[in-house]
């Protein structure tokens, strides 16, 4: 036989053997009360003696003045109780429901209600008859308000406990009965009715456990009879029934374990866990008792309803003081969970963002990292109450992989680096993509910075004042040794100064300038090209000067040449350094070809010679004419392969 026909024949088995009561299932809080053994007819006066005999001894006289209330075989009564002038609640038989056993399970419910001695079960204050002969409990008076009423109503519980948190106000009051039961637990006593119906909360908080009507004994005690093992029949509210309840089956402290999961339940879901539209469908509830996780229960409440109300008594908790102590322990780590709930919404907006690819904006990937530390201070501050909480742990965890997973997507190899040091055991696939990551980074940083020292390599407007200050102190130099030569000519004995005079001066000064500028002068390109450029030149204009004479070389023609030196020396550094310095270089090229076609003597050529290069130091210094240093590290004029070079 299958599990589904086992359970279906276990149902038809209950509702057959409820008969006309199963129709009470349909009513989740009304409680199933079992048939009194004894259906004699209702007790008269003359049958007082009878059941008179049950009671040693007849209290004083009590003053009936109200209801209070009533259950499924009595009522509840306010009263005076003269001798000692106090109010007292009274409990008896409803006037249609006086059978004989009846009247024994009153009395049954008096010796067990007396017999549990603890401040959450209300204290029996006499057991007597009225004047027919019929069984009153005297009771305390409880002054509060049911649990029912109060349970989902936070005004309510704000007014009457000044308690802000409804959820920690239930909690409590489901310890204290937690406690009245393992109380009555360790007095071999089961209660098999618990629901919030049946709890009292007193003006000032104090909490009661009431209506012991259906309670069983697990030993056999004649001072209380009704023995557990001997009731075979369906008992308890439907709405929060264990399945041995509904079955007939013996049962056990477990059994009221289950009822206080099932108390446990409705604080969240506001109904009993067993609901239907048929008294089959609530059949069914209880005895597969899986209801689903109710909505708003944190994940540790829902464990434990989850293991209070196991189908089996066997995986529920052993005690109902096992059961308050895990309750406990969740009002304890309360503020762990509040902080990590709170890191949660922070993290699935985190997610949020990286999966949508949002965090490239600076804007966005500050709101990345506020979120990150948000929730890993929640989580981390969580574990500093809570040490074992593992989901608070995880949560750390999940928020460091989110993270890396954003900085990969950001090409932010750095933070990702970071972050995954941080991270225990990070999961292999991640750590080879963040390692992959970080080397593609190293590769792409090094050309960057190569790039970048190239560009600073050729920026123009680093050293120019220094380039400025050589460039010009050489041009007045050559300007004016041309003409100091063409002045000192001595026409009579055509004599001149050395020609290797004044080149040998010029290389004097180009030294002296460098040492002086070493330090500008060597930062760039540029200026290291300038002046290999003038001691290329200078040197070029000496070696005419002296190979000249040597090959049979006129002064005149030795100067034109000198021209033409200048002119390929310029020509190759507007070819290599900037274009703008061609201007300088046509003008050298201009003046030789002039020199060399009408030049007959020597003061015409250093004329020449004195103009072009002045026409090379002006053409320079217009060009490297005070800049600001590109943010770059190149010029701002840069373009092409020569990133220096000035567009045409």
């Amino acid at each position: 036989m299958t599990e589904s026909a086992d359970l279906d024949d276990k149902i038809v088995a209950c509702l057959e053997s409820l008969g006309a009561d199963a129709e009470t299932l349909l009513r989740p809080h009304a409680s199933l009360h079992p048939e009194a053994p004894d259906t004699a007819p209702p007790v008269s006066v003359s049958d007082g003696a009878r059941t008179k005999a049950l009671v040693d001894g007849v209290s004083s006289a009590i003053e009936i003045e109200g209801p209070l209330g009533q259950g499924g075989m009595g009522v509840v009564q306010l009263a005076t109780q003269r001798s000692l002038g106090r109010k007292v609640a009274v409990k008896r038989l409803r006037p249609e429901n006086t059978t004989h056993g009846a009247t024994l399970e009153l009395l049954r419910e008096a010796r067990i209600t007396g017999a549990l001695e603890h401040p959450n079960i209300p204290p029996v204050h006499d057991l007597r008859l009225d004047e027919l002969g019929r069984p009153q409990i005297l009771l305390k008076r409880i002054e509060g308000i049911s649990w029912d009423v109060a349970l989902h109503d936070a005004a309510i519980v704000r007014e009457r406990f000044g308690a802000d948190d409804l959820l920690e106000h239930n909690l409590n009051v489901l310890m204290q009965i937690c406690r009245a039961v393992h109380f009555a637990h360790s007095r071999r006593v089961v209660h098999r009715d618990l629901k919030p119906s049946n709890v009292m909360i007193g003006t000032h908080g104090e909490v009661y456990l009431l209506d012991w009507g259906i309670a069983v004994s697990l030993d056999d005690d004649p001072a209380i009879g009704a023995l557990a093992k001997k009731r075979k029949e369906a008992a308890g509210t439907p709405g929060y029934m264990a399945p041995e309840l509904l079955l007939g089956e013996p049962v056990s402290e477990r059994t009221d374990v289950y009822l206080l999961g099932a108390i446990l339940y409705e604080i969240f879901d506001r109904k009993p866990p067993h609901r239907g539209a048929t008294p089959r469908e609530v059949a069914r509830s209880v005895l597969l008792s899986a209801p689903a996780a109710p909505p708003g229960a944190p994940f540790e409440l829902v464990a434990v309803i989850r293991r209070a109300m196991a189908r089996r008594p066997d995986d529920r908790y052993a005690s109902a003081e096992e059961l308050r102590v895990a309750v406990a322990s969740f009002l304890q780590h309360r503020t762990a969970i509040r902080l990590a709930e709170e890191a949660d919404r922070r993290l699935r907006s985190l997610s949020a963002l990286a999966e949508g690819g949002g965090a490239r904006s600076l804007a966005s990937r500050a709101e990345a990292y506020e979120l990150y530390g948000g929730a890993c201070f929640g989580y981390r501050e969580a574990l500093a109450i809570w040490p074992d909480y593992a989901a608070a742990r995880e949560g750390v965890r999940r928020a460091i992989i989110t993270m890396i997973e954003l900085e990969l997507a950001c090409d932010e190899t750095n933070g990702a680096s970071q972050l995954l040091a941080s991270l225990d055991e990070p999961p292999s696939d991640l750590r080879a993509r963040v390692e992959q990551a970080v080397a593609t980074s190293l590769e792409e940083r090094q050309r960057i910075l190569s790039l970048e020292a190239l560009g600073e390599d050729r920026d123009a407007a680093r050293g120019a004042r220094t380039r400025r200050i050589l460039v010009g102190a050489l041009g007045v130099i050559w300007s004016l040794a041309p003409l100091f030569t063409a002045w000192a000519v001595d026409p009579i004995k055509d004599q001149y100064p050395p020609m290797w005079l004044a080149p040998s001066a010029a290389l004097v000064v180009l030294a002296v300038l460098t040492y002086w500028g070493r330090r500008d002068l060597r930062q760039t390109a540029i200026n290291r090209g300038v002046v290999a450029t003038i001691a290329v030149g200078v040197i070029g204009q000496l070696a005419v000067a002296l190979g000249g004479p040597l090959i049979g070389q006129s002064d005149v023609h030795a100067r034109i040449h000198m021209l033409l030196v200048w002119a390929i020396v310029v020509a190759m550094a507007a070819v290599t350094i900037d274009r703008r310095l061609a201007p300088g270089a046509a003008v050298a090229l201009a003046a030789y070809a002039l020199a060399a076609i009408y030049a007959k003597t020597v003061a015409p050529v250093q004329y020449a010679m004195a103009a072009t290069y002045f026409a090379i130091s002006i053409n320079a210094l217009a060009i490297w004419r005070a800049e600001p240093p590109d943010p770059r590290g190149t010029s701002s004029r840069s373009g092409g392969a020569r990133s220096l070079r000035p567009p045409t």
